[in-house]
């Protein structure tokens, strides 16, 4: 079996102190069932990265992210 390709085409909509990030799944699944996503976020341009989402045991393609400041840039993987 192959590795599963990364999801793509990540997006993010910022809302009052939270984000909805969502992406699409893998084109690849390296022939097993996709049983969830990891989300990580960054507030220091990716030089520290915490799973904010470790394994969501969901296969939905979004969630939303809560508990941030306003103001404050954050990346998203």
């Amino acid at each position: 079996m192959a590795l599963a390709s990364a999801p793509t085409a990540l997006t993010a909509t910022r809302g009052d102190r939270q984000v909805t990030v969502a992406w699409t799944a893998p084109s690849s699944t390296g022939g097993f069932a996709i049983s969830g996503y990891q989300v990580e976020l960054s507030d220091n341009a990716g030089s520290t990265w915490s799973t904010i989402f470790p394994n969501t045991q969901s296969t939905g393609v979004s969630q939303v992210v809560t508990g941030l400041t306003n103001g404050v840039g954050y990346t998203f993987r």
